[in-house]
């Protein structure tokens, strides 16, 4: 009632109660005890009840969005928290391998410490905004000590949280496609599986791709809406991030049935990516143009046709310190043998054959439908294909299919990037079988999800029953290869461990004399543990620790460093010796446990080869009858 009445002189009664009657904006009246009273309330009111009118607006909105919303706002709440603690306590690869490409991005940094930047002194292999962003987030934290010497904890914490921002994004992004598609309740569903999923987590903590993955989703939200001029520029700025986000333009085309609005839509989305490029044409642009003339010759790398050229590696690059000079761009880690332009034409063709087809893209299931079908069909076609690609499959997947068949094929493909990448390149990069059978495996479930997307597309029978049986043929499949193919690798990593082994000289020995009547001594636990994997299918191996005799022992139970003297020969000893012909010692020189070891056997059985090899005694005793 105060502010109404403070009102009422200015405004209509009916205008008055109409704002009032918002509980949000009682905070009028405060404000208008803060004007100039000889200048008169009124014209303060009158020059500021617009701006009053938008605040209560938005603020009345933002509060009934936080009343509906509050399921997905614990979701970015528990989302955010969580990704953000484990950028501070994970290993981007667990134990397999410490490292990732953020410690390739912090290159990009340094080199700015010597006034060198990206698409203006050297060339990267990206477009210009992931490197760009690499340099920011190593200003951030220039002035921070560095963390037992290198800068990367601080580099990847700054990295991380740019990264993360355009994360949430995509979650928001899962939600509003899943709302618009099926509904709020099925939105809700389907950014908590994004949320839940490890392939967009794992990807954040070791990549940048969460970028690009934003500006697809963007494009595509825009696109569902029917605001095509928006979805085409967002394409063409994502273009500057990678090429994945252009992948909705031929969506946005088949949306838009005009040809001069076709062309329209190319020449926004051409001037969008030249927002971001022309700086970079201006100043340098042999190494903007060297940077895509990179992505289009390198050679393939982890992908079928990787394996047509028997090649099982990774995919290479030019070093970075060799990228000043733009020529350096062409770099091959091999000379390909494959028939690329005919190649191009075949999946060209079938392409568009695709895209002629009769469907209505306007309809925002079935645009999504095709997006995710192009995204299949250039992973098949590329190249190359890196762990961080399976992002991309991703939203489509828990999008459009049901959703226990989503989690399965996701799941699975989850399961081979992980062993195609870190396990095959740390553990089994010698048995090119397991990475032939990755990518092969891969491949097939690509172009299943890709036949759920043309069924929906109408451009296949539906075919229900049969695609579920694919689904579980194709899951059922790779388990069974991965609990025949695993052991056997595993076996294979072992003798190549060996082979890497610094004790590798002592290991052999016994292996060639120490039989199924022998029993190898150990005094320490780890020398114990490092050779069991290699012997114990050999012989017997035991760990033992003598009891010291009580008139050396010290006082708190430990060993004494110069007690000669052990007590009479252990139970265990009596047993070795009493059941075992031969008793072999194997320990460090400096061992003192060894050492009283030795003296032990001595009582019980005969010295025949002491020898040394490396900083390891190895001792030969035959047992008294």
């Amino acid at each position: 009632m105060l502010a109404q009445t403070a009102l009422a002189p200015c405004w209509t009664h009916a205008r008055v109660v109409g704002i009032v009657q918002q509980s949000d904006v009682v905070w009028a009246h405060d404000l208008l005890s803060l004007s100039n009273p000889q200048k008169g309330k009124c014209v303060l009111l009158h020059e500021s009840k617009r701006s009053l009118t938008r605040l209560a607006d938005l603020w009345s909105r933002a509060r009934a969005f936080a009343r509906s919303r509050q399921e997905l706002l614990l979701l970015l709440a528990l989302f955010t928290s969580t990704r953000l603690s484990l950028l501070v306590v994970s290993r981007p690869q667990g134990y397999l391998l410490d490292m990732s490409d953020y410690d390739f991005y912090l290159e990009f940094g340094r080199l700015a410490d010597e006034g060198l930047y990206p698409m203006l002194h050297y060339w990267t292999e990206y477009p210009p905004v992931i490197p760009w962003l690499a340099v920011a987030a190593y200003k951030l934290i220039a002035a921070l000590p560095t963390l037992n010497g290198s800068p990367i904890f601080w580099f990847r914490l700054a990295m991380g949280t740019l990264l993360l921002a355009f994360d949430v994004g995509n979650l928001l992004l899962m939600y509003g496609l899943g709302r618009r598609l099926h509904g709020p309740s099925q939105g809700l569903r389907t950014a908590w599986s994004y949320a839940l999923l490890f392939a967009p987590l794992h990807v954040w903590l070791a990549w940048s791709d969460t970028v690009p993955l934003f500006f697809l989703l963007l494009s595509l939200y825009w696109l569902t809406t029917g605001s095509l001029g928006r979805a085409a520029i967002v394409a063409g700025l994502g273009f500057m991030v990678k090429i994945f986000p252009l992948l909705t333009l031929p969506a946005l085309l088949k949306a838009e049935r005009d040809n001069r609005r076709r062309l329209g839509l190319m020449t926004l989305s051409v001037l969008a990516s030249l927002v971001v490029a022309t700086p970079f044409l201006w100043s340098a642009p042999q190494f903007l143009l060297a940077s895509f003339r990179s992505m289009v010759s390198r050679s393939p790398w982890e992908t079928p046709w990787a394996i047509m050229e028997g090649y099982y590696g990774y995919g290479q690059v030019a070093p970075i310190q060799d990228r000043t000079d733009p020529t350096t761009a062409t770099f091959l880690a091999y000379p390909t043998h494959l028939p690329w332009p005919a190649i191009t034409v075949v999946f060209a063709l079938l392409y568009l054959l695709l895209w002629t087809r009769r469907f209505d893209a306007r309809h925002g299931r079935m645009a999504v439908a095709f997006t995710g079908l192009t995204v299949n069909l250039f992973l098949l076609y590329s190249k190359g294909y890196s762990p961080q690609f399976l992002i991309y499959a991703v939203p489509f997947a828990l999008l459009l299919l049901p959703p226990l068949r989503a989690v399965a094929y996701l799941a699975t493909l989850t399961a081979i990037n992980l062993l195609e990448y870190p396990a095959y390149i740390v553990l089994f990069e010698g048995q090119r079988w397991i990475l032939a059978n990755l990518v092969f495996m891969r491949a097939a479930i690509l172009l299943l999800i890709s036949w759920e997307y043309a069924t929906i597309l109408g451009l296949m029978p539906s075919m229900e029953r049969a695609r579920q049986a694919a689904a579980v043929v194709a899951v059922v499949a790779f388990a069974l290869w991965a609990a025949n193919a695993l052991p056997s690798a595993g076996q294979e990593w072992t003798r190549t461990s060996l082979d890497k082994h610094p004790d590798a000289q002592t290991i052999d020995y016994l292996r060639a004399n120490a039989g199924e009547e022998a029993v190898v001594v150990f005094s320490d636990q780890w020398l114990y543990r490092e050779m069991y994997p290699f012997l114990h299918e050999y012989t017997t191996l035991v760990l033992l620790s003598p009891p010291l005799d009580p008139r050396t022992a010290s006082s708190g139970g430990g060993l004494d460093a110069t007690a000669t003297k052990v007590a009479r020969p252990t139970p265990q000893v009596d047993q070795l010796s009493g059941r075992y012909r031969e008793v072999f010692g194997v320990w460090h020189v400096e061992d003192i446990h060894g050492r009283k070891l030795e003296q032990l056997l001595a009582s019980q059985g005969q010295l025949t080869v002491a020898k040394r090899v490396g900083d390891l005694t190895v001792s030969r005793w035959t047992t008294a009858p």
